[in-house]
């Protein structure tokens, strides 16, 4: 018989068969991809990095991300969930002082009284221990270049000027320290249209943060990214610390709000890190998701 005979063809249209039911999408990017987690194969993903954002510690988090009209993006369970198991553990990618703010140390988070400042900023700190603390060493590099060094004068003023553009910067600089982390964050929204219309903040931040980090300090970003960054803070940081601190997680900001939560948080400070854990029994394919009350409240 000849080689393209009739046998061959259903043989080739098999094959295509086959190779369509390994291909899937990436849990996180949704790209194609046939490769699965080898250890659950639950989930497709795309690159390592994915795939460590699915598997920590020989633990498999089960969930992966959806679209879904007139919500976005958001979380549902790739298997059935007890009640209290773990969920996911995600990583601060940024945090530090809110948009408004009394004087805080850059290291720790504390409030200050200007006994200490750093020797190199001038921004006040708490001592010695936190100048030197890798969490403030970053934009003391670049502050400490202004030609007019920053000074806090009233420790009282509970909308310092001066802090504001300290977590956008943080978290702007992190696209060239840690570039594979800053890419997760485009999943997020950050509400521009909607923060356009809010002309006294928007002004604020064109002056205080935009205007300081590319005039003053002379950074390699432009306009748009620093708004982007102010934009993705604003809409997903949550209250961080026992100040008036934030942090940014970009996995856990993909879980939507609901008065009946299935999941709930808990944040450890020191390690800058957030779990979820069910709260009741989930199914598969359920959406995952939490109350934001207690991040407005303050009550973590």
């Amino acid at each position: 018989m000849p080689p393209n005979g009739p046998h061959v063809q259903r043989d080739k249209s098999k094959s295509k068969s086959k190779s369509r039911e390994r291909k899937g999408e990436c849990f996180l990017c949704s790209r194609p991809s046939s490769t699965k987690c080898p250890s659950c194969e639950l989930v497709h993903f795309c690159s390592n990095d994915h795939l460590l954002a699915h598997r920590q510690q020989s633990y498999c988090f089960p969930f992966r991300v959806k679209w879904r009209s007139g919500k976005g993006r958001c979380l549902v369970a790739t298997r059935d969930i007890n009640a209290m198991e773990l969920i996911m553990f995600d990583a601060a990618i940024a945090h530090g002082p809110q948009n408004m703010t009394v004087p805080l140390c850059l290291e720790c988070g504390k409030k200050v009284d200007g006994s200490y400042l750093c020797g190199m900023c001038n921004m006040p700190m708490c001592d010695a221990a936190c100048q030197v603390g890798s969490t403030h060493y970053n934009e003391c590099q670049i502050l400490r270049t202004l030609k007019e060094k920053l000074s806090v004068k009233n420790f009282e003023d509970k909308e310092s000027p001066i802090y504001q553009c300290i977590t956008p910067l943080r978290l702007l600089m992190k696209k060239n320290t840690h570039p594979k982390w800053f890419r997760r964050l485009t999943f997020l929204m950050d509400h521009r249209e909607a923060r356009e219309q809010e002309e006294n903040m928007w002004d604020q931040h064109q002056k205080n943060v935009v205007d300081f980090l590319l005039k003053s300090c002379n950074l390699n970003f432009t306009r748009e990214d620093i708004m982007w960054a102010i934009g993705i803070l604003k809409t997903n940081s949550i209250m961080f610390g026992e100040t008036n601190g934030r942090a940014l997680f970009p996995m856990f900001s993909l879980i939507n709000h609901s008065c009946a939560a299935n999941a709930k948080h808990t944040l450890y400070i020191k390690n800058r890190r957030i779990a979820v854990q069910a709260q009741t029994d989930i199914k598969q394919g359920e959406e995952i998701v939490i109350n934001y009350v207690t991040f407005i409240l303050g009550t973590m």
